[in-house]
């Protein structure tokens, strides 16, 4: 499907419901899906330090604590950084719309989010090693 920008829009490296393809990532999702919206921030705001864990820092506290204060509205929260997630490496709005995966499945969408994030930065380090050689 062609974006909207010219460039192909491709498909998630991974189903809503792969959860167990990092069963790790799976019980952090199920269990503090809060933090796991905020690493999924963090990153995606590139707000966090260089050298840093994921988990440090103003960039990490904030998502954290809008995600458990604002828990009825997390659904549409979490749905505008899915959007910036699809619009970044270019992926297909699947399988409904943004706000609509954390309505129905918040942790099932933030643990897809965090292992194409996973995906995609490995794939851009594998890239840039092979660009130097």
């Amino acid at each position: 499907m062609p974006a909207r920008n010219g460039r192909q829009e491709e498909d998630w490296s991974s189903g809503l419901f792969a959860c167990f393809d990092d069963a790790g990532l799976c019980i952090w999702g199920l269990l503090f899906p809060a933090c796991l919206y905020a690493d999924n921030v963090a990153f995606i705001s590139k707000r966090q330090k260089q050298g840093a864990p994921q988990s440090a820092g103003t960039g990490w506290c904030c998502p954290c604590l809008t995600y458990c204060l604002c828990f009825y509205c997390s659904c549409c929260i979490a749905g505008l950084y899915r959007n910036d997630l699809r619009r970044k490496y270019r992926l297909m709005q699947e399988p409904c719309g943004d706000c609509t995966v954390h309505l129905c499945c918040s942790p099932c969408g933030l643990c897809q989010e965090a292992r194409e994030i996973k995906f995609q930065e490995a794939w851009r380090m594998n890239a840039m090693s092979n660009t130097r050689i």
